[in-house]
């Protein structure tokens, strides 16, 4: 059994601690609209943060008060409001975030001002409003 520390440094047989992937470089944010419902992805860049965002591409329709959730590699954005409260589910795919954001399904309910968390293989959507308080998680 080995354990490999680093480059160079292994004890034992079997067992090997590898790098962590790269840290993440960028943050995206979605929608939104303080008199109306926008459409907008703007993106930042971590190294720049003092820099203005930057738009990226739209989601598919204009709302407000979506829950988001990324992996390392997709973005998603999920319910919404104008009313109705919306049940859709969008996905932007970071390497070519400049394109307009895809529909990938709906969530079973309509809610908006909700809540999301994610891992690598599920993303959930909980709480929220819709025509009152909800305790669903989708």
């Amino acid at each position: 059994m080995a354990i490999e520390i680093g480059p160079g440094w292994t004890i034992g047989g079997g067992i090997s601690i590898i790098t962590p992937p790269s840290v993440a470089t960028a943050g995206w944010n979605a929608g939104g609209g303080s008199s109306g419902q926008i459409s907008t992805i703007d993106r930042i860049t971590f190294a720049t943060d003092t820099a203005t965002a930057t738009a990226r591409g739209p989601l598919a329709t204009n709302q407000s008060d979506t829950g988001g959730v990324g992996t390392s590699t997709n973005g998603w954005f999920g319910g919404g409001f104008p009313q109705p409260p919306q049940s859709t589910v969008e996905r932007i795919t970071y390497a070519t975030d400049t394109a307009t954001a895809s529909v990938r399904g709906p969530l079973s309910l309509g809610i908006y001002i909700l809540a999301a968390a994610g891992n690598s293989d599920y993303a959930w959507f909980g709480g929220g409003n819709n025509e009152g308080n909800r305790s669903t998680v989708q």
